[in-house]
């Protein structure tokens, strides 16, 4: 979406963003983007648009993963075993209410990184980090042998800075997502720049 104007992508958050509309700007503009990119989508999504079509469009656009929240482990595996051809990682997730056993489980089939949620609520809302987020990460940063990142509620340069202690990368969706509909060109792009700094520092 990089060539994109200001006028174009706030009318598309008014319109509705299609996954064929993500797809078709991944297959314009992918080559601009110099890192591996994720989407973060939901099961009924991809099952609506067909689980072998949807993995054939991550392919053919360059998708790097796939985190998919409300997508069981047992699924997660069903998925991997079946589309593992693709080459595009589906991104296993662990909650702080996670018990230990299964985290080894999905730990150990874990691929790309592993995304743990840093607080028990509705991603992007208020509220504090679990208290035992720290120690949950250095936990299964011990019996990982992908990175551990953390998501959900992140939104400002503090945030950032109270994680990135124990944590391999950092996630913030929801925040830029709100930020998109209601900011200017030039407050988003000085909100993403204090966030980059933080990281830096």
């Amino acid at each position: 979406m990089v060539q994109l104007s200001w006028k174009q992508v706030n009318k598309r958050f008014k319109q509705g963003i299609t996954i064929d509309y993500i797809f078709e700007q991944l297959e314009k503009h992918g080559n601009q983007i110099k890192c591996h990119y994720v989407l973060m989508t939901y099961y009924n999504i991809i099952c609506h648009y067909g689980e072998q079509a949807f993995f054939e469009k991550c392919r053919d656009t360059g998708v790097y993963g796939l985190i998919i929240p409300d997508l069981p482990f047992e699924l997660s595996q069903r998925l991997k075993q079946q589309f593992s051809h693709y080459g595009v990682k589906i991104i296993s997730l662990v909650a702080m209410t996670t018990d230990d056993k299964r985290i080894k489980d999905i730990v150990s089939h874990a691929e790309g990184f592993i995304y743990t949620v840093t607080m028990n609520a509705t991603t992007g809302q208020n509220g504090a980090f679990h208290p035992e987020l720290k120690r949950k990460i250095e936990s299964i940063k011990a019996i990982a042998n992908v990175p551990v990142v953390a998501g959900f509620g992140i939104r400002t340069p503090q945030h950032v800075a109270d994680i990135k202690e124990v944590a391999d990368g950092i996630v913030i969706g929801s925040e830029i997502v709100k930020r998109f509909k209601s900011n200017t060109r030039e407050e988003i792009i000085k909100y993403l720049q204090s966030i980059q700094q933080t990281l830096n520092n």
